[in-house]
């Protein structure tokens, strides 16, 4: 950390949230917490319940369908999607909050861009937003994946990675599209509670997961990594800041669980993920991102479609292969099963008397990375 006063802050904290963990060795590189995160907690709580399935999701209107008119741009939102949970890497998720006995999981960039996570029956269902917004942009769940526009299906993606009809698929992505409203006003207005710390280590796995399907996925799809080719270095230019903050505190955080070993490969792909400083022959930014906003001056898309506003877009050279992910996903297994983890599970407030807590259950263990399917998504 740059400045002394953060430090003593940091350490305070830790020290009130994580006092019943393992003392660590004092590591060489920290990291501030991003301004939203809560230290994980470990204190007894009650055990995660899972959401609503797809089917069970309260009834919405139908989404409209609006396919881009341009095909070069149809997996924009999943590969922005996949960039932003790359950034995100291994840290923990910033808060939770309560939705009537869920326990949503959220993740705030600097731009302000928002992961909302929620657990389901085998996996996590995912959210993502631009800065500011309150519908997502693109959700995934445990079979599909969704792509939105101002509130328009734009296209729907099968466990492959794969185009599917989207008329077939509206009514569903209406229900997420409401879905995703409702989790965004939560993760808003509602109380932050920190996340507790055995739950984390028994759902990173999934999230972990996500990322390594996503990278065989693009791989696989000619369309993807024609997109994916194009703007990859873009990408990584907006993202490596936020890629090497949140490793390096997905490793302090680690390192004061106790679990060195994975501190150490989490600072080393912080350490990968740290931009370079611009040199004297530095080029000047490149045009913004289809999908991330307008050129100055103009606000729609080639498609008519309004946009959110330009992200500010630094230069540098990609990494490795072109249709590999951003930046190096850990292939590792989750430490923890559902026999080996301890009964103690994150605190929530009481669910509201018009909505009870669903009855809590035992999930299924989270895969392991190096049996990870590319034909179906965590």
């Amino acid at each position: 950390m740059r400045h002394q006063t953060r430090t003593m802050l940091l350490t305070l904290l830790a020290g009130a949230g994580l006092a019943a963990c393992q003392p660590s060795t004092t590591s060489s590189s920290s990291a501030a917490a991003p301004p939203a995160a809560l230290p994980l907690a470990t204190n007894s709580a009650a055990a995660l319940t899972d959401a609503p399935a797809a089917s069970a999701l309260p009834a919405a209107a139908a989404a409209p369908i609006a396919p881009s008119s341009d095909p070069s741009q149809d997996y924009a939102y999943a590969d922005r999607a996949w960039a932003m949970s790359d950034a995100f890497g291994d840290s923990p998720p910033d808060y939770a909050v309560d939705d009537g006995g869920v326990t949503p999981w959220i993740w705030t960039a600097s731009d302000n861009s928002t992961r909302v996570a929620e657990a389901v029956p085998g996996g996590e269902r995912y959210y993502y937003y631009e800065p500011g917004a309150t519908q997502p942009f693109y959700v995934q769940d445990t079979d599909y994946g969704y792509s939105f526009n101002n509130g328009a299906l734009v296209g729907v993606y099968d466990h492959s990675g794969h185009a599917v009809p989207a008329g077939a698929n509206a009514a569903l992505a209406g229900r997420f599209l409401s879905r995703g409203e409702t989790l965004r006003q939560a993760a808003t207005s509602a109380p932050h509670q920190p996340v507790a710390a055995n739950n984390w280590q028994a759902q990173r796995g999934y999230i972990a997961a996500q990322r390594t399907t996503w990278a065989q996925d693009a791989q696989s799809n000619p369309a993807w990594t024609a997109y994916h080719t194009q703007n990859q270095a873009a990408e990584q230019a907006h993202w490596a800041p936020e890629a090497a903050s949140r490793e390096t505190w997905a490793a302090d955080t680690d390192a004061r669980l106790g679990d060195q070993a994975k501190a150490q490969q989490e600072r080393a792909l912080a350490a990968a993920a740290k931009p370079p400083a611009p040199g004297p022959g530095a080029q000047p930014s490149p045009p913004p991102l289809p999908g991330h906003g307008p050129a100055p001056g103009d606000a729609t898309r080639p498609d008519g479609a309004a946009q959110p506003p330009a992200r500010q877009v630094e230069t540098r050279p990609p990494q490795g292969p072109v249709a590999s992910a951003p930046r190096a996903v850990e292939t590792r297994p989750p430490t923890a099963t559902v026999e080996h983890r301890p009964a103690a599970t994150e605190a929530r407030a009481p669910a509201p008397p018009r909505l009870p807590a669903p009855a809590t259950r035992a999930k299924a263990p989270p895969p392991r990375a190096d049996d990870a399917r590319p034909d179906k998504r965590p």
